[in-house]
Order: structure tokens, then sequence, then C-alpha cells
């Protein structure tokens, strides 16, 4: 049940990776987008700097010209003006008439057409003036118009990239606090399935204890009633008494013993250091100790390898990659470690058991007693 949920969980966090990995991806493109936009930005700034200059110098065209056109106006209102109270066709016709001679005559009439068409030529450049002002005024209208559309333009992107800045980040936070939870509560069933392995191999040791004070009781007994006068040999099998510590560490059946054998990848024969289990399901330690390495290898695939002390070891091969335990960590006997797999060298899932006794490995069949 604790493993189904720790799968579960491990599952979970491989989702929860994945989103952090498009979540990222999306990040980068909009980094990209931001960056884009920034040096869109920094051209616009130019365009709209290169518009109040040409803006600044319209108007001080406009102000000049302006100036102009009133001056000019009020030298011909002034003129029109006298001509008005002053000047009437007696006169002209007087000055006409005062003449001398024929070329004084053709003289005055000269100057008198001189003088209408510089008032002429006035009148049409005051003309033109006012046309060129109404153009530079709708130049300068259109360049403000053209500005405020570029800043509008911008402070629409600006704020469509903060919302999409705002949204990614609720998001890499949401996905951070799930991770974090997902991983907290994996290590939590993980704890809780040390303690439980703790209290079973407690109750273990008590059972094995309680068999062999019955054992001893039963044997007392025996001599007793057959009135043996010589007393029990002790035991000095220490290697007996060592292996009654191991437990069988997985479900499955042996198909493969500790010795010379045909290898099933390869075809020749080698000696094989271990034992086959196969089947499926959780792996326990078949005795408590220190975990000295969990990781990979390529031809024991992921694996683990748990110093017990007293001069014994034992590792665990072809287990799935989500192990359950890591180096430098103290294990409980019978505490889950992994998963039966067939990673490495391997025909099928299986589990191959290897145990090391000073150094040199030994049959596991007769520590575990099958």
């Amino acid at each position: 049940m604790l493993n189904e949920e720790i799968k579960s969980k491990e599952q979970e966090m491989e989702s929860l990776e994945e989103k952090k990995e498009q979540i990222e991806g999306e990040v980068a493109g909009l980094q990209k987008d931001i960056s884009t936009l920034i040096e869109k930005i920094k051209r616009k700034e130019e365009e709209m700097n290169q518009i109040e200059e040409e803006i600044k110098k319209l108007q001080k065209e406009t102000v000049q010209l302006q100036d102009k056109i009133n001056s000019r106006t009020a030298r011909l209102e002034s003129q029109a003006r006298s001509v008005q109270t002053q000047a009437n066709p007696q006169d002209i016709a007087s000055l006409l008439a005062s003449s001398e001679n024929l070329s004084d005559f053709l003289g005055r009439i000269n100057v008198i057409g001189q003088l209408m068409d510089a008032n002429q030529d006035i009148m049409k450049t005051q003309i033109d003036d006012k046309r060129t002002l109404e153009d530079k005024e709708r130049q300068y209208k259109n360049k403000q118009e053209k500005m405020q559309a570029i800043r509008n333009q911008l402070e629409v992107d600006q704020e469509k990239l903060s919302t999409q800045r705002s949204t990614l980040e609720n998001k890499i936070i949401q996905i951070v606090e799930q991770y974090n939870l997902t991983a907290t509560e994996r290590e939590g069933i993980i704890n809780e399935q040390t303690i439980i392995a703790k209290q079973t191999t407690a109750l273990t040791q008590k059972i094995q204890e309680k068999n062999q004070k019955v054992q001893v009781e039963i044997k007392v007994q025996a001599n007793k009633d057959l009135k043996t006068v010589n007393p029990p040999e002790p035991n000095n099998d220490k290697e007996t008494n060592v292996n009654s510590r191991w437990i069988l560490l997985a479900n499955g059946i042996v198909t493969s013993r500790y010795g010379w054998r045909t290898h099933p990848v390869f075809g020749n024969q080698r000696f094989h250091k271990g034992i086959d289990i196969a089947g499926s399901g959780s792996i326990i330690a078949s005795r408590s100790g220190k975990v000295i390495t969990a990781s990979y290898n390529n031809g024991l695939g992921y694996y683990i390898e748990i110093d017990h002390g007293d001069g014994y070891k034992s590792v665990y091969s072809h287990l799935q990659p989500n192990m359950l335990v890591s180096s430098g960590q103290e294990v409980a006997q019978g505490q889950p470690i992994g998963i039966m797999g067939t990673t490495g060298v391997s025909t099928g899932v299986h589990l191959d058991f290897q145990i090391y006794k000073n150094g040199s490995t030994v049959d596991p069949s007769q520590y575990l007693g099958i």
C-alpha cells in the first residue's frame, strides 16, 4: 500500500517536472518577446525623438512665417489706409497731367505700374506664405497624432507583457509549491515505511528469540525424559547464528542459483555470484545496516549495496530507477529499499541478490534458508 502511494507521488512529481520544463520554455519564449519588445520600444522612442525634433523645427518655422505674414499684413493695411484717405483718381490724373513732355509722362506711368506690380507680388507672396503656414500646421498636427498613436501602442504592448509575465510567475509559484508539497508527502510515506520496518524487525527478532527459547526448552525437556546424563553440547556453529539474522527479501521463485552456469545473455560459462529471484514488487533489506551505494551500473543496472557490519555486505541488482534509499542512509531489516526491475544486463524482471563475507561472495541460499 505504501509502495503504491510512493509510486503515485513519484509519478505526480514526474508530471510536475514536465510542467516545470514546459513553463521554463514559456518563460524563455516570453523573455524573447520581451527582448523583441524592448528593441521595438527603443526604435519607437528614437522615432518619437525624431518627430519631436521635426515638430520643434515646424513650430519655429511656423512662428517665423507667421511673423512675416503679420508684418506684411500690417504694411498692406497701412498702405491701403493711406490710399483710402489720401489718394484719389484726380491725384493720379494730376500726376500724369503735370508731365513736362511725353518721356516724363511715360516715366510716370511706368512708376505707377511698378507700384501696382509690387503690390500684386506682395499679395501673391502673402497668399503663398499663408498656404505654406497651413501646410506646416497640418504636418505638425499629423506628427503629433502619429506620436500619440505610437505611445498608445507601446502602452498596450507593455500592459500585455506585464499580464503574461504575472500569469507565468503565478504558474511557477503554483508548480513549485505543489512539487515541494508532493516531495514532502513522499518523504513522509518513506519515513512511515521506515518506522513500520523497524517495528517489524523488532517483532521478528522477538519471535526468533522466543522460538529459540522454546527449542532449547524442548531439548532440555527431551533430555530429561530420556534421562540423558550428558548435558547437551553447546552450538559452536557461529555461521548458523549469523544466518538466523537474514530474512527473505522478495517474493518470487529462484530461477538461478549460486555457482557455475551458462550465462542467459552471453551464452558462455560464468560463475554466478548470487541468486536470481524472478517475480515483481517491493524488495526489502535482508538485514539492517548502512547503504554504501545506491547507483547505476551498466551490468547490474540500478543497484543497492548495504554494509551490515561484522564483515558482511549484500548487493541488490537490476532494480527500477525509483530506489527508496540513498548512500549513507541507515536501513532497518525488512525496510523497503526498491522495486524489482530489469535494468542493466537482464533478460526479464528479477532480483540478483549477492552476499559478501570479508570481501568474498558466499552462497545466499544458506543464509536465507532457500
